[in-house]
């Protein structure tokens, strides 16, 4: 998987992101679990600015930066996505 360096991606694009619904629910594009969709819900300040990529967290606290829709940390990696919908 690609890991995105945060250079273009500014605290002024986190807050814009991150007024709009706190919440999106979005299908992974390149990812399948046993044969399905991989569909989850995201922090909207988690999408990129063209909302078809997203960054998310390593490790085992995701449920966690979820809640607390924690900033996204320059080691995370980047997938595509595509939206389903707003919370």
């Amino acid at each position: 998987m690609e890991l995105l360096h945060l250079s273009n991606y500014t605290i002024s694009n986190h807050y814009e992101l991150c007024s709009m619904p706190p919440y999106c629910v979005v299908e992974f594009i390149d990812e399948t679990y046993d044969g399905q969709s991989v569909v989850d819900i995201i922090p909207t300040c988690w999408m990129t600015e063209e909302q078809n990529e997203c960054f998310w967290p390593s490790g085992r606290n995701v449920t966690k930066a979820v809640k607390d829709r924690q900033k996204p940390e320059e080691s995370w990696p980047k997938y595509s996505i595509r939206v389903l919908g707003w919370a």
